[in-house]
């Protein structure tokens, strides 16, 4: 095979392939029939001969295109590689054949097959165009008996071609075509656009094609095997779903039934029930008024509690007041003072003890008359 990038080594050497005496004759034929001026035997390609695949390719490319130009240096093994890779350029572009440039280069029986695809092409297109010369030659001749056979001609069209499906095929080309302007037009992608180019100038194999075909019908395949799996496991789904769907149902029914039961049954205490649930708001108003009634007095209590306890530390202080104005006057009628001295401080002593208990005692009457102003609720 070829070195990538047009390098100058050599390519890899390919094992002679068996050369049929068939294509070899098929080949001369349609060389001769050409008019390649030289003649081709069996013994040219018996041992490789690359001077002869090379005369033969520039003819067969002249042949094609009067305008190619390619050029027939050989003489070192660079120059060959270049000279088949511009012969394969120059068809794969116009003539969309693709040659194996490994047989080529091996100039012996294998090169036959390869030229054999350029020679046949060219043949039938020779024929082709002699084919047509001699029907417009036969035209020609045959217009005298045109006039006198119009009518019978006119009713074979006739039966031959529909003028309605012809008219509808028409309209089908047409609006494919504006289509097929409409989306180039919008061709926007450089990508989607360099693809395309490459694609209608490239050349078409039909064992690509084949290939290709098959591998699609396989993809497809495929993909119908897995939606028929998809779709068989989609219908499991769906029986094992309605299954569990009508047992649900038949839960819900029972369930329903079974709550109309219990709510159409009354309970066997529901009278006692209701009769305690009509008394509630009663018990609950008179529950509230003597909870604020016990509120209220246990503070009424608290305060009462707390004024005796401030009554007694006051008759508590008079009392330690008085013993100690006792013990003073005691020690001075022991020191021997004056009786009038005397006299007169026991009087003293004796008014401020009456005022300090008159104070006391008022104070205790007044706590006990304001602990009796309030009254509880009733």
């Amino acid at each position: 095979e070829m070195t990538r990038g047009g390098s100058d080594e050599r390519p890899s050497p390919v094992r002679p392939s068996v050369m049929s005496y068939r294509e070899l004759r098929n080949f001369a034929e349609c060389m001769r029939s050409l008019g390649y001026p030289r003649v081709i035997s069996m013994e040219n390609f018996r041992s490789p001969n690359f001077e002869l695949v090379a005369d033969c390719l520039e003819f067969l490319v002249t042949r094609y295109d009067e305008t190619a130009v390619v050029d027939g240096d050989i003489s070192t093994e660079k120059d060959r590689v270049h000279f088949l890779k511009n012969v394969n350029r120059a068809f794969s572009q116009k003539a969309r054949i693709k040659l194996n440039l490994k047989r080529l280069y091996s100039a012996d029986g294998a090169a036959v097959k390869e030229l054999l695809k350029i020679a046949e092409v060219l043949r039938k297109a020779v024929e082709a165009a002699a084919d047509g010369e001699n029907d417009v030659q036969d035209g020609d001749g045959a217009k005298d008996d045109e006039t006198a056979t119009n009518d019978d001609a006119n009713n074979t069209f006739d039966k031959l071609f529909d003028v309605k499906a012809i008219r509808k095929l028409a309209g089908d080309v047409t609006n494919a075509g504006a289509k097929t302007f409409d989306c180039l037009r919008h061709e926007n992608d450089s990508g989607s656009r360099v693809a395309r180019v490459n694609a209608v100038r490239g050349t078409v194999e039909i064992g690509e094609i084949e290939k290709a075909v098959q591998s699609s019908i396989l993809g497809v395949k495929e993909n119908q095997q897995r939606l028929e799996r998809g779709l068989v496991d989609l219908a499991k789904d769906t029986n094992t779903l309605r299954l569990v769907l009508e047992k649900r149902k038949d839960e819900l029914d029972r369930s329903t039934k079974r709550l109309g039961t219990l709510q159409a049954a009354r309970p066997a205490h529901q009278d006692e029930f209701d009769t305690l649930q009509n008394a509630m708001p009663t018990l609950y108003a008179e529950y509230l008024e003597r909870h604020a009634n016990l509120a209220y007095l246990e503070t009424a209590l608290d305060e009462r509690r707390g004024r005796a306890a401030v009554a007694a530390a006051a008759r508590e202080d008079a009392l330690r007041k008085m013993r100690g104005r006792l013990r003073e006057t005691e020690m001075r009628v022991l020191r021997g003072e004056d009786a009038a001295i005397g006299g007169d401080g026991d009087r003293e002593g004796n008014s401020d003890s009456e005022d300090e208990f008159g104070d006391a005692g008022r104070q205790g009457a007044s706590g006990g008359s304001a602990g009796g102003v309030g009254k509880p609720k009733t």
